[in-house]
């Protein structure tokens, strides 16, 4: 018979951490274009849903100074702005999901069109949004109890939107699923998380000073310069944050689904051979 072998497998937290910022020069340039598609939505979006709002109001403002209250005004103004607002969160939703597959594609070294990033319809906004939250009530009763418990249940299952988006899982199975690649390998996962955050500080820490430099100068090609240097530490770190669960992701999964490895049992030994007796 041939034996098992069940040696824990362990997240590697600096070949992660390597592999991480070397997914993330790949993907940092699908990640801009996407980022640079989105953003202008997404600030056109919210100056339409404000505008169109107080179009209403104003349209509605007659009939309230002659109703004597403004409770119409406000009622028609959020009658507009809520849907206005939840169609922002389906995009913004949709947007983070494609930058996520980017990243999985950069992985592989696969190109993916942004044409059919978004229009994939897969997971569902509700249920991904609902999963989210759920992580999020989960992760703040942790924290309620103890530091350690709360960050713990965030490594247990803050793989989950991942594994939603990746596999094409359910809510609970996404929540199962997380919770079985973390099993054995949260403190190394804190730890690829922790050492990127103790990376990032410094840049962050010297950032501020230029900020508010920024701040202060009057100097056009300084401004300049400033935005740009702001810019680009704000777009590798949010690269970076989002290339992170990924990898992470991924090496769990490589590690927990392996076969099994197989031990073949030692061969017997062979008898000696008999001494032949004098004839």
């Amino acid at each position: 018979m041939s034996d098992i072998a069940f040696a824990p497998a362990k997240l590697p937290v600096f070949a992660t951490l390597k592999k991480a910022c070397r997914v993330s020069l790949k993907a940092v340039g699908p990640l801009l274009l996407l980022s640079l598609l989105f953003t202008p939505v997404f600030f056109f979006a919210i100056l339409t849903v404000w505008f169109v709002s107080l179009l209403v109001g104003m349209f509605f403002s007659s009939s309230a100074i002659t109703l004597g209250s403004t409770a119409l005004v406000d009622l028609a103004m959020l009658a507009v702005a809520v849907p206005g607002f939840l169609a922002i969160l389906v995009f913004t939703i949709r947007v983070l999901v494609g930058s996520f597959r980017l990243a999985d594609a950069a992985c592989d070294g696969r190109t993916l069109k942004f044409a059919d990033v978004l229009r994939n319809r897969r997971p569902n906004v509700l249920v991904f949004f609902a999963l989210v939250l759920t992580v999020v009530v989960m992760t703040l009763l942790g924290l309620v109890a103890f530091i350690v418990p709360g960050v713990m249940v965030v490594m247990a299952f803050g793989l989950a939107p991942i594994a939603m988006i990746l596999e094409d899982k359910g809510l609970r199975d996404s929540l199962t699923r997380s919770r079985q690649l973390t099993e054995g390998n949260r403190w190394q996962f804190f730890g690829v998380y922790l050492i990127a955050n103790l990376v990032y500080l410094p840049v962050y820490i010297a950032s501020k000073p230029l900020m508010a430099a920024l701040n202060e100068t009057e100097n056009i090609t300084s401004i300049i310069a400033m935005t740009v240097v702001s810019f680009v530490v704000s777009l590798l770190s949010s690269v970076f944050a989002t290339v992170i669960p990924v990898v992470v992701f991924r090496e769990l999964r490589a590690l927990k689904d392996r076969p099994a490895e197989v031990v073949a049992p030692e061969p017997a030994p062979e008898p000696a051979p008999e001494p032949s007796g004098a004839a």
